[in-house]
């Protein structure tokens, strides 16, 4: 077993990965209001609806097992900004983008940046606290989470009321590119593996017997 000894994240560092959960999650929620709905104005079919919506679970599925190596060899940062930019390009293509299977392309590559993003935020949090501040952390992060999630569908309701469906996507690329913002002043600490007590007690065990 190998634990992980990092720097201690000051509390500015912790609000802003609340402020992270918030827009990382929400856009998730909110995409089960706006797709469906522009789904709709064009005339889709119900049966292809459904499997448009269940393709953003895909790549996720896919990718559940290696995405935590993912955070661990890149960084949960550098995972977080590539979600957060794959986000934001995908929230702007919706609206563009005519026709089943290059609907399917984007929801594929949304999903799966949507989906991570949140893994990363969880890893970051993990990564970087203490086990006794740890479940005061999670909470936060949990609370700031949901109430994105409470909030971003009214406020995507409200504005596509008013602009139209295409508008709910475009407060969506907001959020990513706010999140990508949030992402540039959170710190990517270094992370240093230190040998565990069993570990230890191996190695002496090996200089001994030289």
């Amino acid at each position: 077993m190998v634990e992980v000894r990092t720097v201690e994240p000051r509390p500015r560092h912790w609000i802003i990965l609340y402020a992270v959960a918030f827009f990382a999650l929400s856009s998730e929620g909110a995409m089960g209001l706006v797709f469906p709905l522009l789904l709709i104005a064009r005339e889709t079919s119900a049966q292809e609806i459904g499997t448009l919506v269940a393709l953003a679970a895909l790549g996720p599925l896919i990718l559940s097992i290696p995405a935590g190596q993912l955070c661990d060899r890149y960084g949960d940062r550098a995972v977080l900004l590539a979600c957060a930019a794959g986000a934001l390009v995908t929230m702007l293509l919706y609206p563009a983008v005519t026709g089943f299977w290059l609907l399917a392309a984007v929801q594929i590559l949304g999903g799966t940046a949507r989906s991570l993003s949140w893994l990363a935020t969880q890893s970051w949090a993990t990564r970087h606290s203490r086990m006794a501040d740890r479940a005061h952390h999670m909470g936060f992060l949990t609370f700031a989470a949901n109430l994105g999630m409470l909030l971003t569908p009214l406020a995507a309701g409200t504005v596509m009321d008013r602009y139209g469906v295409e508008a709910g996507f475009y407060l969506l690329a907001v959020w990513s590119l706010l999140l990508l913002l949030l992402l540039c002043v959170l710190p990517a600490f270094p992370v240093e593996p230190v040998p565990s007590r069993q570990g230890s007690v191996l190695d002496s065990r090996k200089e001994h017997q030289r």
